[in-house]
């Protein structure tokens, strides 16, 4: 947390506070399987089996294949693929890749504003300095 803030302590205790709160309320160490079987059907958010060159994992984001409409779920399945990612690699390695698979994004297929925002607060707050790079394939221009 200090990293992700530049070592200033202030900032990095209120974002600590933030991903505290986080996981308080969303608990992404109590995990339903069930629950992520189903969310996991279509492989819209999952990590790919193999490490990129460096060792790093790979989250893969296609919302093209959404197949529940439960945003509460969508959220655990996401925190749930995160920590999986943060611990398929070997350390010194702790950073992922986030690959959001854009080919065919319409407005249709978008995900909502509220879960858009809680999906860049996990990764900003949640999952500070966890996050190596982010790969938009297929954008739309």
């Amino acid at each position: 947390f200090l990293c992700a803030r530049d070592n200033i302590v202030i900032k990095a205790k209120k974002l600590l506070v933030q991903a505290l709160n986080w996981r308080k309320e969303r608990r992404p160490d109590l995990i339903d399987y069930a629950e992520m079987e189903k969310e996991a059907r279509t492989g819209k958010v999952r990590v790919a089996y193999e490490l990129d060159v460096w060792g790093r994992s790979i989250v893969i984001f296609d919302n093209t294949v959404q197949n529940t409409h439960d945003p509460q779920a969508h959220m655990r399945f996401l925190a749930f693929n995160l920590n999986h990612a943060l611990r398929r690699m070997s350390s010194p390695i702790s950073k992922y890749v986030v690959f959001m698979h854009l080919t065919n994004f319409s407005l249709s297929n978008n995900p909502s504003w509220n879960v858009t925002k809680e999906t860049l607060l996990m990764l900003v707050c949640a999952f500070a300095e966890c996050c190596g790079h982010i790969i938009l394939f297929g954008a739309p221009r």
